[in-house]
């Protein structure tokens, strides 16, 4: 009786309507799921890396094929100094994590002319007055100024950068000025609600804000006129106005004007579209 009451529930369960079609719902989404998965891996590349030194397993550094660079993962049995590996082509800036060959970061030649500024220091308005890069120089000079050190690879201590993944992030930039902004906000709200009972610990209060100010100040000037010292270097571009002190007097009194003039030079906006929000202000897999 048992084994009939089994055989009898079981062939209940086979023809009920209800289970018969969430069974085959379930078995659709796993067939639907590994061919999405065969067919991410088919689309995966895996390149032939030389190596340039000694390496222990897992260690990344970053490769270049051609115009493509890329995250290389060494074996876990490592490498020596001059063999060849095979790796999958992994992102920079997330630990290695496969992506689709058309994701893959690619240098273009931005055509910028040597020996001379790509146009005039003026023309900040070449491209429209409400081109991306323009409201960033004028907005947010910071984060078109990170944009430029992107693109020219400098790092936060004004050096050139031997790797990409190494650089500065708008995002990172942004975060920063946003809590320096919170900051100073607190500040000008305090009084409002807390009345200061002296005037002295007022300015106790307020001078190392202010003294945080002068310092981020005088960085931002800093980094402007090194990074178009560097650019000038570059390109080998003499200085046209106040020879031996150009960089340092167009970065404090034409600051947004110089920075537009190096996110010009640096990006061919003819042909490339610009962005506000990607660390070169362009495609976020161009470079």
């Amino acid at each position: 009786k048992e084994r009939d009451r089994q055989s009898s529930l079981s062939q209940s369960i086979e023809l009920t309507p209800r289970s018969l079609t969430a069974h085959n719902a379930r078995k659709k989404n796993v067939q639907y799921t590994r061919e999405m998965v065969s067919e991410r891996k088919a689309k995966m590349r895996v390149a032939r890396v030389y190596a340039p030194s000694d390496m222990p397993g897992g260690y990344k550094f970053e490769a270049r094929i051609g115009d493509e660079i890329f995250m290389a993962i060494v074996p876990k049995q490592g490498v020596k100094k001059g063999e060849v590996f095979e790796t999958t082509i992994g992102d920079l800036y997330d630990k290695g994590k496969l992506i689709d060959p058309d994701r893959v970061r690619t240098f273009r030649d931005m055509d910028a002319p040597p020996f001379r500024w790509r146009d005039e220091l003026f023309d900040c308005f070449r491209h429209g007055i409400d081109h991306p890069f323009v409201c960033n120089s004028i907005f947010c000079p910071h984060v078109a100024l990170s944009q430029v050190m992107a693109r020219v690879q400098v790092g936060g201590h004004g050096d050139k950068l031997m790797n990409l993944a190494s650089r500065d992030r708008v995002g990172s930039v942004s975060r920063f000025m946003f809590a320096v902004f919170l900051i100073h906000a607190a500040f000008a709200v305090y009084p409002v609600f807390y009345a200061i009972p002296e005037k002295n610990l007022a300015l106790i209060v307020t001078t190392p804000l202010l003294t945080f100010d002068l310092f981020l100040l005088c960085y931002f000037f800093y980094m402007v006129t090194k990074t178009r010292r560097i650019l000038r270097r570059e390109y080998d571009i003499p200085e046209l106005r106040c020879k031996g002190c150009e960089d340092v007097c167009l970065s404090l009194f034409c600051t947004c004007c110089t920075i537009s003039q190096m996110g010009r030079h640096t990006a061919d906006y003819e042909t490339y579209r610009a962005y506000c929000c990607t660390d070169t202000g362009l495609v976020k897999h161009m470079e």
